[in-house]
Parts: C-alpha cells; sequence; structure tokens
C-alpha cells in the first residue's frame, strides 16, 4: 500500500512538474508574443510619421503645382497680349511702308 501510495505521490509529483513547464513555456510564448507586438506598434508609429510627413509633402507639392500652373497662365496670357501687340506694331508699320 505504502509502494502504491509512493507511485501514486511520484505521479501527482511528475503531473505537478509537468503543468510547470507547460506553464513556463506557455508564459514564454506570451512575453515573445507580448515584444513582438511591441515591436509591431513601434513600426506602425514610424508608418504613420512617414505618411504624415509624406502627406504634407504632397500638399506642399500640390500647392506648388497650383503656383506653377497660375503662372504658366500668367505667362501664356502676357504671351497673347504680346502677339496682338506684335501683330498691331507690324500692321502699323506696313502702313507707314506703303
Amino acid at each position: 500500500m505504502i509502494i502504491q501510495l509512493e507511485a501514486i505521490f511520484n505521479h501527482i509529483s511528475d503531473s505537478i512538474w509537468h503543468v510547470k513547464t507547460e506553464f513556463q513555456m506557455v508564459r514564454n510564448a506570451i512575453l515573445a508574443m507580448n515584444a513582438k507586438m511591441e515591436e509591431m506598434a513601434y513600426s506602425a508609429e514610424g508608418i504613420i510619421r512617414v505618411s504624415t510627413m509624406t502627406a504634407t509633402n504632397i500638399e506642399q507639392v500640390v500647392a506648388t503645382t497650383e503656383e506653377q500652373n497660375a503662372t504658366m497662365q500668367e505667362l501664356l496670357a502676357s504671351s497673347h497680349e504680346l502677339s496682338s501687340t506684335a501683330n498691331q506694331l507690324k500692321q502699323s508699320v506696313t502702313r507707314f511702308v506703303l
């Protein structure tokens, strides 16, 4: 009977040791997962910063492009006006030459 009790207690002890070992493995896996999640959060924050800077830069490029477009429109209008003036001058000179 004592041998049976010893075997039962040895089995209980082995089971407790096994549960403890499994618990340590689960704990280590959770700690590793938490570390990976922190890395992912840090990376996500970096992506957010880069995305924000990119959006700001794009807005600046759009504003600059709009300004350049307005300048080109003004240059085009001035070019048409100069062309018209040149045509008028040409007609005036033609009148004097005849």
